[in-house]
């Protein structure tokens, strides 16, 4: 019984214990258990942790990238805005991150500015100053090849996410290229149609925007890049190419000569088409998408208005071949289209919705910003305004002279009456080194018969006149209007200097005249800067020379002083002068004075009586075929203002600054001159106030420098294929004028002639009633032209901050721009058989680097005189079948080559519509082409001729750059070539001015393409 208790209790006491170790176990079992879930807890929730800011990085880097394409976008943006960015404007891009990602919780710091190391970098490299940007060849994309200044940028956007502080930087280096027009030998915003007679070869880079048409006798020595087709086949009126010459075009890839020949453009012939660039049958055409409002500009063949054809299949694979010797076609992708790679190239201007015309047009108070930058008339350190006197200003008309500016120059006691200068020197010659060449100013006979020391130029008002200190100011022509003359000084502020300027001479003849509103009559008469006859008796050498025409007075001419069958004043300077040796009424003799002086007559009369400067320009009035060519008509007589471009750069160098401008605001260190000067000149007499709207409908009073008549086909009241040449602007509620006929005949008539028809065969003798009657009209419509004369050499001294080849001079205008004579240069001394004198050799003389940006662009040869066209607006004896006795011949008489009219300078001008066939036209079958680039230089004299079986062809020498940008919408007569009436072409002795191509050389104010280009990114790891 004990043994049994024993055992009982044994038992129960190891229960008890296995119970014990049990528990202890799953203790322990429990406790690693734990461990093992807290150290995987710990694990899971490290890399829930990691995870976490892992993902908060991302959200980081996605906000910092996020800040960073918002800067670079508006960084784009703000070209459409603004040329030059201020570090202000980059400080707002950098300052205005996402506001989305701001409102979800994330804090950014970013900046954006000039990379000045990698720029120092390359202006080391280069060894250029700190003031100017490198000069680099774009590596790749559509601007690939050109050369552009380059600006490089960088940018950091750091994003931080306040609630994690998950925070991460990231950095963009981009470069903005500054790509020059002007690097073009030619650009077009629309087809450039080149087809001249004689072979020619030109060495510039060529662009279009739309269609090449190369038709004959060309060859290219750069690329050439096409934004539509490459046409060979068709002319741009719709006709096959069978022209003399035709499989002459050639390029120059690396060395080998590629012909191009027919059938082998981008386009070509079949299926009954004559192988234009508008492709009907293309995959690509508007009329093959369901879309039939889809944007036809932006597809392949979509050139309504133009030929048709089909595409050339085979251009995309053969015309990027490596050039091979001998074998056609092969262009090595030396002439790119819209399939091969081209893209269109637009101006911040246009591409901010402008027409690319406003650059030359006066500002308006609503421009934005980059509409503002581009016009040259904010771009110019020099500006001279016109209008009519009761245009208004302010509200009444809100382009035009501000209230209480400039001068009138009205026929009335409220006139302008000029200023004495420099104690009555003003009518002395100056030495460039600013010395007087005449011992004496000139004298004046007053009304009451007393002579007196000259102390002003001529007055304007065609009654004499009284300075306040007495001064007796004899009268003029008599011309109208309000004229204010601005300089911008150096901290941007403007200076109202038109009283100095125009009281420097008014007077064509006048040695020290700037802005010539006026001339002495026989001047009409009187050839620009060559003598055919070899006397020296041109208005160049008569201004600069003899202080004997500061009077503008000559010997009265006679008959005989007239060359037969040209009507130019054939005089020696002995015989004109009527100042000297007794002769004429102003003679030493018939005054009793003991010592011979110049005088000037109070109220001149026959050849002396001072008339407006007045030109007649065919091309612009003899309208039809059908009219008579003996006739003048009144829409072709043009006023013109001159600027005398080599007084002008004196006045800019420093000349006149210690005599005749001397205690005057017009000094040259009032000049702002950073890059060189821009001179903006814009004449709107006879442009009418009219309503003008903006796009969005708001209305404003204005003359618009438009002449608001596009009839110019017919006319017969209806808007025709090639006339739309104002194809910008809106009318009442804000509609486009394009495609709308703008005609308003108060600023320029349909028809209306002047003055009684000599006969036909009438001797110059007999037409020159009529000339003087045309020399001395006041004109009333919308006609206004600006020329240039006396601008051989622009560059005065050379000196540091003068002009010199560094530094240059540009001139703008809204209206039509006449040169005559050479332009930048002395001439040239020889021309290569190759076809073009290259800028590297040939022009002579001092040059800088020189432009022209106009609504139209005429030159005139050394011996073109004004009143040529008023006398033989025929032409020639023969002018209907080109031939005859050549009335109007350019550079006659020519002694040598060096004698010729060569012309050195870039050219931004307007150009007519060329459009198919369609009647009415000029002539009975509908001629309506504009010429194409070779007829984009407006000529008005014949230059070449036959005349008893000898030909002759005179050369205008030209080196510069061609850039048809706009439609001209002041002077845009048709092109006419049919005849003689208008004009014969001369030899194209062109070439590109290969200085543009160094930054250094370019004319200021010359447009740029905006690319920005992304050359790095990196995130910054700290």
């Amino acid at each position: 019984m004990f043994a049994s208790k024993f055992h009982s209790q044994s038992d129960k006491s190891a229960k008890i214990g296995e119970r014990g170790a049990a528990m202890a176990i799953a203790i322990i079992v429990v406790a690693i258990l734990l461990v093992i879930a807290l150290t995987a807890l710990a694990f899971s929730s490290g890399e829930a942790r990691i995870a976490g800011a892992d993902l908060q990085r991302t959200h980081s880097f996605y906000a910092a990238t996020a800040g960073m394409e918002k800067m670079t976008n508006d960084f784009s943006d703000l070209f459409r805005l603004k040329m030059n960015p201020t570090l202000d404007d980059l400080s707002k891009i950098a300052a205005a991150p996402p506001q989305e990602l701001k409102n979800e919780g994330f804090s950014f710091t970013q900046t954006l500015a000039e990379d000045t190391a990698r720029l120092n970098e390359l202006r080391t490299i280069q060894g250029l100053p700190n003031n100017v940007y490198p000069r680099v060849n774009i590596p790749d994309g559509p601007y690939a090849g050109l050369y552009a200044s380059v600006i490089p940028y960088k940018m950091t956007s750091t994003a931080l996410q306040n609630y994690s502080k998950a925070e991460v930087k990231l950095e963009r280096e981009f470069n903005n290229y500054l790509v020059p027009l002007f690097q073009f030998g030619m650009f077009s915003n629309e087809d450039i149609e080149i087809h001249p007679g004689p072979q020619m070869t030109f060495n510039g880079r060529i662009h279009t925007n739309q269609n090449l048409y190369a038709l004959r006798n060309t060859k290219f020595l750069n690329k050439v890049t096409i934004g539509g087709e490459f046409v060979r086949d068709a002319t741009r009126g719709g006709e096959p190419n069978t022209s003399s010459g035709n499989q002459n075009v050639y390029f120059n890839v690396n060395g080998i000569n590629v012909q191009s020949t027919l059938n082998n453009g981008s386009v070509k012939s079949g299926s009954g088409t004559v192988g234009g660039p508008n492709l009907t049958n293309s995959p690509l055409s508007c009329l093959d998408l369901i879309d039939l409002n889809c944007p036809g500009s932006l597809l392949r063949g979509f050139f309504p208005g133009s030929p048709t054809g089909v595409a050339n299949n085979s251009w995309e694979s053969d015309s990027v071949k490596p050039a091979k010797a001998n074998t056609p076609n092969r262009l090595g992708g030396q002439v790119l289209t819209k399939t091969t790679g081209a893209a269109a190239l637009k101006l911040p201007v246009e591409t901010g919705g402008n027409n690319a015309a406003e650059l030359i047009k006066r500002a308006l108070p609503s421009d934005d910003e980059i509409l503002a930058a581009s016009r040259y008339q904010n771009k110019a350190e020099i500006r001279i305004l016109l209008d009519d006197e009761t245009a208004g200003s302010g509200t009444s008309n809100v382009a035009g002279i501000p209230t209480g500016k400039g001068v009138l120059l009205k026929n009335n006691s409220s006139g302008f009456a000029p200023l004495p200068l420099a104690n009555g020197s003003v009518l002395r010659r100056l030495s460039d080194a600013g010395s007087y060449l005449d011992s004496s100013p000139i004298s004046q006979r007053t009304s009451n018969n007393k002579t007196e020391t000259a102390m002003t130029v001529r007055g304007v008002k065609n009654t004499s006149d009284k300075t306040n200190a007495g001064n007796y100011i004899p009268p003029g022509s008599g011309i109208e209007g309000r004229i204010y003359i601005e300089i911008v000084k150096p901290d941007g502020t403007t200076l109202d200097v038109t009283k100095e300027i125009l009281s420097m001479g008014m007077t064509v003849g006048e040695p020290n005249g700037i802005v010539y509103l006026q001339r002495p009559l026989w001047a009409a008469f009187v050839q620009g800067s060559r003598d055919r006859d070899g006397k020296g008796f041109d208005l160049n050498s008569l201004t600069k020379n003899y202080q004997t025409v500061a009077d503008g007075e000559i010997q009265a001419p006679e008959a005989k002083d007239f060359a037969a069958n040209r009507g130019y004043l054939s005089m020696s300077i002995s015989d004109a002068d009527e100042d000297a040796n007794g002769k004429g009424k102003d003679g030493c003799k018939d005054n009793g004075l003991k010592n011979c002086k110049v005088i000037r007559e109070d109220t001149p009369s026959g050849y002396d009586s001072i008339v407006p400067i007045n030109i007649y320009n065919v091309r612009e009035g003899w309208m039809r075929s059908s009219l008579s060519e003996y006739d003048i008509y009144e829409r072709g007589v043009m006023s013109v203002v001159e600027i005398n471009m080599r007084n002008l750069s004196r006045w800019l160098d420093g000349v006149y600054d210690a005599n005749l401008l001397a205690g005057t605001n017009a000094v040259s260190t009032n000049i702002r001159d950073v890059e060189g000067y821009v001179v903006y000149v814009s004449d709107r007499r006879g442009d009418k106030k009219s309503t003008e709207y903006l796009a969005d409908g708001t209305a404003y009073t204005s003359t618009n420098g438009i002449v608001d008549n596009e009839d110019i086909y017919g006319p017969n009241n209806a808007l025709d294929a090639g006339e739309d040449v104002i194809d910008f602007g809106w009318s009442s509620g804000g509609v486009s004028k394009k495609g709308r006929l703008q005609k308003n005949t108060a600023e320029l008539p349909d028809s209306g002639t002047i003055g009684s028809k000599p006969a036909i065969n009438a001797v110059v003798t007999d037409r020159l009633a009529r000339a003087q009657q045309i020399m001395q009209k006041n004109v009333n419509y919308f006609r206004r032209a600006v020329r240039l004369v006396d601008a051989e050499t622009l560059s005065i001294t050379a000196g540091a901050n003068k002009l010199s080849p560094t530094k240059g001079i540009t001139v703008s205008s809204e209206n039509l721009v006449h040169i005559w004579g050479n332009y930048n240069t002395t001439g040239i001394n020889g021309i290569p058989t190759g076809g073009s004198t290259l800028n590297n050799g040939g022009f002579t003389g001092a040059q800088i680097p020189a432009s022209i940006v106009a609504d139209a662009f005429s030159p005139l040869s050394k011996t073109w005189f004004d009143a040529l066209s008023a006398l033989y607006p025929e032409g020639s004896s023969d002018g209907r079948n080109l031939g005859g006795e050549p009335y109007r011949a350019a550079d006659e008489n020519l002694p040598s080559l060096a004698e010729s009219t060569s012309v050195r300078v870039g050219i931004i001008a307007g150009t007519t519509i060329s459009a198919m066939t369609q009647i009415p036209g000029k002539d009975a079958d509908g001629l309506r082409r504009n010429g194409g680039i070779i007829n984009y230089p407006r000529f008005l004299e014949m230059w070449n001729f036959n005349k008893g079986g000898v030909n002759t062809i005179q050369t205008w020498n030209y080196t510069g750059s061609l850039i048809p940008l706009f439609h001209s919408t002041q002077a845009f007569a048709q092109w006419e070539n049919e005849t003689s009436i208008t004009y014969l072409p001369p030899q194209r002795n062109w070439s590109f001015d290969e200085t543009f191509l160094s930054s250094q050389k370019l004319p200021p104010g010359t447009p740029f393409f905006q690319y920005v280009q992304a050359t790095g990114f990196r995130q910054k790891l700290y």
